[in-house]
């Protein structure tokens, strides 16, 4: 079997079965209590939740060896549906609960969230590795650039982020004209950096394209290949 197509480390197809039963465990968990006991049924909710049960299956059915032709994208699939549908139904609860009794505090879907969050950027991990180990050498240097040249606009935003305060009191001691050089400085700086490491890390992505020696754009031949064609 190709190394390309071959599956991934038994560990890690755990890692993500485990992942995606605990999801769909949660999302049916959901599902019944928004229908069943909640106070009105939240439609939206039990809409997104369904959505998330098919993904965590078809994650599932992955580290069976099922969808290998595409590893990063059927892996980046159910990492995005997990993050998206927690995000869009924690949006749409008045107040981020669940209301079961008017007369009572309903039950937080904050935590649920970042939870299912987590899950998917953990599996999104997972999904990049499964392209980036195609060419590791090619992958691995341009993937160092391009996080080395986000690394301080990404510093930067969290200290914007984190300490809002002490930014703007900093700015705010600065001369008008120094001020406007930072902005404009940094500004483009920052730009600059950010497009630097964009560029970095979609290249590295693609040299895990699957490719063939008759041209791009076409799978390279390999047992699991040839046998699904079959």
């Amino acid at each position: 079997m190709s190394a390309i197509t071959a599956p991934l480390p038994k560990i890690v197809r755990i890692l993500i079965g485990v992942l995606c039963t605990a999801v769909a465990t949660s999302a049916v968990a959901m599902i019944a209590i928004a229908a069943a006991l909640a106070h009105s049924p939240a439609w939206i909710l039990i809409g997104f939740e369904a959505v998330v049960v098919v993904s965590a299956v078809t994650g599932v059915l992955f580290c069976f060896n099922r969808f290998q032709e595409g590893q990063g994208l059927a892996l980046l699939c159910t990492a995005g549906t997990f993050a998206f549908a927690a995000f869009c139904t924690w949006l749409s609860l008045a107040n981020h609960e669940l209301i079961l009794d008017p007369s009572k505090p309903g039950i937080s879907f904050t935590p649920i969230a970042m939870a299912r969050v987590g899950a998917g950027v953990l599996i999104a991990l997972v999904a990049s590795f499964a392209v980036l180990r195609r060419d590791p050498r090619r992958s691995g240097g341009l993937l160092l650039r391009g996080f080395l040249a986000l690394l301080p606009v990404g510093a930067i935003l969290m200290c914007a982020v984190l300490f809002p305060a002490t930014a703007s009191s900093v700015m705010a001691a600065m001369p008008g004209w120094l001020r406007a050089t930072v902005a404009f400085v940094g500004g483009i700086g920052g730009l600059t950096l950010f497009s630097v490491g964009l560029h970095c890390i979609i290249r590295a992505f693609e040299a895990g394209r699957l490719e063939s020696p008759g041209g791009p754009g076409t799978l390279m031949s390999s047992p699991m290949v040839n046998k699904t064609a079959t």
